[in-house]
C-alpha cells in the first residue's frame, strides 16, 4: 500500500525485530506511538497497522475559498479534530468566476492550517470525487450554513454520492455567527473599499486590505 510515497506491507514490517523501527515508515501523525510501544509481537503489530494506518480517515473539504473566510477556517479547525488527515482542497466552481488566483488562495489556506499538523492542503483541477479519491479521500466535507444551504449541498451530496466510485458527504453546522459570512459578501464590501476583517482570517485582511489592517494595529497599540 502506497502512502504519500511510502509502501508499506506487512512482510516489510516483520523484517524489523525492534518494533521500533517500523515507526520510520510512517509520519508521526499517522500513529498512536503510545500504543505501538506497547506491542510485543509481529501479530499486535499487525493489528494495529491496519487499525491506524490502513484504514486512517480521510476528509476532502473543497471549496472555491474566494476568498476564504472564518466560516471556512472554523469548519477546518472542527474536520482536523473528527479526522485523521484532512485535505483542503481548491477546487473549480463552474457556476463562478473567481476573483483571486490559485496561488493566492493556496497561500492563504495553508497560513490558516500551519499549526493543524494532520491538515494538508491540494489543488484540484477537475472533478472533485476524481482528485479527493487520488489524495486518499473517505469522505467529502461540507458546511451548512443556513436554511439557504440546505437545496444546493443537498443535491450535491447527492451527485457525489450516486457517481460511479462516488463518496458519502459529512455536514458540519456552521456556527451561527458565521451564518451570513460568504465569499461572496466579502467580494461585495472589497468592491466599495469597506472593511473584511470581521468576515475574513488575519491572513486574508492582512492580504487584501493592509491599509486597514495597520490602521487596526494601531489603535490596539493606543488601547494597551
Amino acid at each position: 500500500m502506497l502512502f504519500e510515497g511510502i509502501t508499506v506491507s506487512s512482510q516489510s514490517c516483520h523484517t524489523f525485530r525492534d518494533h521500533d523501527k517500523i515507526l520510520d515508515l510512517f509520519p508521526a501523525k499517522w500513529l498512536n506511538l503510545a500504543e505501538f510501544k506497547k506491542s510485543a509481537d509481529t501479530n499486535a503489530t499487525d493489528r494495529i497497522l491496519e487499525r491506524k494506518v490502513f484504514t486512517m480517515s480521510t476528509g476532502v473539504f473543497a471549496g472555491s475559498f474566494d476568498p476564504p473566510t472564518k466560516g471556512h477556517e472554523d469548519i477546518i479547525e472542527r474536520a482536523s479534530k473528527l479526522f485523521d488527515r484532512v485535505v483542503v482542497m481548491v477546487s473549480p466552481n463552474s457556476a463562478k468566476h473567481g476573483l483571486f488566483t490559485t496561488e493566492q488562495k493556496l497561500t492563504w489556506l495553508q497560513d490558516m492550517t500551519e499549526d493543524l499538523d494532520n491538515v494538508e492542503v491540494a489543488l484540484c483541477d477537475g472533478l472533485t470525487i476524481a482528485r479527493a479519491r487520488e489524495l486518499g479521500g473517505t469522505v467529502l466535507i461540507r458546511s451548512m450554513r443556513n436554511a439557504g444551504d440546505y437545496l444546493p449541498e443537498a443535491n450535491n451530496a447527492w451527485l457525489n454520492a450516486e457517481m460511479k466510485q462516488g463518496m458519502e458527504t459529512l455536514f458540519l453546522l456552521g456556527k451561527p455567527e458565521h451564518s451570513l459570512i460568504s465569499s461572496s459578501n466579502v467580494r461585495e464590501l472589497l468592491k466599495y473599499n469597506q472593511s473584511i476583517e470581521f468576515m475574513v482570517p488575519a491572513c486574508v485582511f492582512e492580504a487584501l486590505q493592509p491599509q486597514f489592517a495597520h490602521k487596526a494595529d494601531a489603535n490596539k497599540e493606543e488601547t494597551q
